[in-house]
């Protein structure tokens, strides 16, 4: 929770309350010590005593303590009249200038965001990618060589079906020569 004091020029202080802690009068207090100190900080010319501090009417803001501690500063107190917000300066001068930041971080990040998706898919799809084409120069080598033991155990074959053919031939072809020798002998005779 944010808590922010203004003067007509500026912020002067915004006091930001821890996680979990809850707003009381006792840490009301101390934020109004811590607004002392930083308008002595931002104001050194400024009659410190004639502070006029507008505060909606919290129980925290119009406890008997906090309104002696307002008193002790030398302040005075501007009364609030009950739900009026426009007295409220931090919700024109502050959260909107702050919701327009938020805004535009939350648009920063989600961009960011979509950014690093997307080059996280085209990654991933390069990725795939390479590992469709290294598959298929896999595919291809090992068609390759089975195209090339393929051609391998033909020759095999057509080298022992010729010799196979020829040691069954040949010896019928050499019977068959030496009879037609014979023959022309015969006739020459």
């Amino acid at each position: 929770m944010a808590t922010a004091f203004w003067d007509t020029k500026r912020a002067i202080l915004v006091d930001f309350l821890s996680r979990g802690e809850t707003v009381n009068s006792d840490s009301y207090i101390d934020t109004l010590k811590r607004l002392q100190a930083r308008i002595l900080q931002v104001r050194p010319d400024m009659d410190i005593g004639n502070v006029l501090l507008l505060h909606d009417n919290a129980r925290t803001h119009t406890s008997i303590r906090s309104r002696e501690t307002i008193a002790s500063f030398g302040w005075n107190t501007l009364p609030h009249p009950s739900y009026l917000p426009d007295l409220a300066p931090s919700d024109y001068h502050l959260f909107g200038p702050m919701k327009q930041v938020v805004v535009v971080v939350v648009a920063a990040a989600t961009a960011v965001a979509v950014a690093a998706a997307a080059t996280a898919v085209a990654v991933a799809a390069a990725a795939i990618v390479i590992v469709v084409v290294e598959v298929i120069a896999v595919i291809v080598v090992v068609v390759v060589v089975v195209v090339v033991v393929v051609v391998v155990v033909v020759e095999v074959v057509v080298v022992v079906a010729v010799t196979a053919a020829a040691a069954v031939v040949a010896p019928a072809v050499i019977v068959i020569l030496q009879q037609s020798k014979y023959k022309k002998r015969k006739i020459k005779r």
